[in-house]
């Protein structure tokens, strides 16, 4: 019984941790849309590791997809 209450400890501190990040990005994005016009920035100017994550992200989320519709129960 002590380990779920941990889980769900850890959980809501995830998820806290998740919603702050995405309240602080929104935020950014907003001031980045009154300096400059646009909300994210130019591929020109993102460094090459912020490059990196973007790319496999994308490749990270096809193969999840790919995986919950082949493999998973999800699977037809």
């Amino acid at each position: 019984m002590m380990f779920m209450d941990i889980d769900a400890i850890i959980g809501v501190v995830v998820l806290a941790f998740i919603g702050l990040d995405i309240f602080t990005g929104i935020h950014v994005y907003k001031e980045n849309k009154a300096k400059t016009g646009r909300f994210f920035p130019s591929w020109g100017s993102m460094s090459t590791l912020r490059k990196a994550n973007t790319v496999g992200l994308l490749i990270l989320v096809i193969v999840m997809f790919y995986w919950l519709y082949n493999y998973s129960i999800l699977a037809p």
